[in-house]
């Protein structure tokens, strides 16, 4: 399912494309479902100089199969006597690792196209989703040769990780959501309406409050 972003995620789209806008990327990669790619287009949006942009299908969520769109509370992922967590499917859907091996694939393509070495000036933002977002990590720790790290990644946050030629990475930041502190979250449900682009803001019709 692809859902549009609400209110109050353009709001943290338009935000995070400010605080990103003097990082000027060689290219932006995002998935193809429209939250992702919404964000994405905010972020392109600020860049002074515009970056190669495009979505790339292995980039889009697990899928949950007929998990998608329920309550995690009422529905849970069955156990499977010796069968690890990460290898659990959901029902007609994908497990973690399925996941994982598909943006495998997905990294393995990206540094052929951009070979880390020590010549080389890249910076390369991927927008995607919490969960296929962790299976990026994971894979681009394996292709370095270090540890898996476990970074929760709310909406919108910032997580930036330095590679080196040789190997290894460092996490320079994660989970960052600092820019959103400026966020106003509307009342009356608003927020969780999908965005039109043709509505007029609040404080057009009652000014800004203190």
């Amino acid at each position: 399912m692809s859902l549009s972003l609400t209110g109050h995620g353009v709001q943290q789209a338009q935000l995070v494309g400010e605080r990103l806008k003097n990082r000027q990327f060689t290219v932006i990669i995002s998935s193809p479902l429209k939250r992702a790619f919404d964000t994405a287009q905010a972020i392109y949006n600020d860049q002074p100089g515009k970056p190669k942009f495009f979505t790339d299908a292995r980039l889009m969520e697990v899928h949950m199969g007929e998990f998608e769109d329920k309550n995690w509370n009422i529905y849970k992922l069955p156990k499977l006597d010796g069968v690890p967590y990460r290898h659990r499917r959901f029902p007609h859907g994908e497990s973690r690792h399925d996941a994982y091996l598909r943006v495998s694939t997905f990294i393995e393509d990206l540094f052929t196209e951009y070979p880390v070495n020590d010549s080389s000036d890249v910076n390369i933002l991927i927008v995607a989703h919490g969960m296929v977002l962790s299976e990026v990590s994971n894979a681009l720790h394996s292709k370095q040769k270090v540890p898996w790290e476990h970074i929760r990644w709310h909406n919108t946050a910032v997580t930036t990780l330095q590679l080196h030629p040789t190997g290894g990475l460092n996490v320079l930041e994660a989970n960052d959501t600092s820019h959103l502190e400026r966020l106003v979250r509307q009342r009356g449900g608003i927020g969780s309406a999908s965005h039109d682009p043709s509505q007029t803001k609040l404080t057009g019709y009652f000014g800004k409050t203190a």
